[in-house]
């Protein structure tokens, strides 16, 4: 399958690969945007391969917002608070954090793959079942199982 290219923004290289708490992201932003519509996600390059097989529970959707050109979005693989700064020539930077408990780049082979969502279909809102209690140590699921 063959997607056009996204000219929106540009994915750098990842930064401090393998190391916690500063492996990162730079997303430089080249047209004002929207980036609701871009995710990442974890990707396995072979060598020589230029297309990247996604891992199935690794993705980061930015969020709404619009974005300028000339913006900067980091995005640290670990967990911290997302925060925003000016810079002195006016540009802003952001700082989101994937929130996942280990480094996603230690292999060489592992690649972020930035993407556009094309299309979307949303299930239905269903009904609660109802919930089991999970914990039997838990006097009032004790109860509830007839486990006095």
């Amino acid at each position: 399958m063959i997607l056009p290219g996204i000219e929106e923004l540009t994915l750098g290289d990842v930064e401090f690969r393998g190391v916690p708490n500063r492996e990162s992201l730079v997303v430089q932003i080249n047209t004002t945007v929207n980036v609701a519509q871009f995710g990442l996600f974890v990707g396995f390059l072979e060598h020589g391969q230029t297309a990247a097989l996604p891992y199935t529970d690794k993705f980061f959707w930015f969020g709404e917002g619009m974005i300028q050109a000339g913006d900067v979005i980091r995005i640290y693989t670990g967990s911290g608070e997302n925060s925003a700064a000016v810079t002195a020539d006016s540009r802003r930077i952001f700082t989101l954090y994937w929130g996942r408990p280990t480094t996603l780049f230690a292999n060489s082979q592992v690649v972020p793959v930035l993407f556009r969502m094309g299309g979307v279909i949303v299930g239905r809102e269903a009904s609660d079942l109802s919930q089991v209690p999970q914990l039997l140590n838990d006097d009032k699921a004790k109860t509830l199982l007839g486990h006095n």
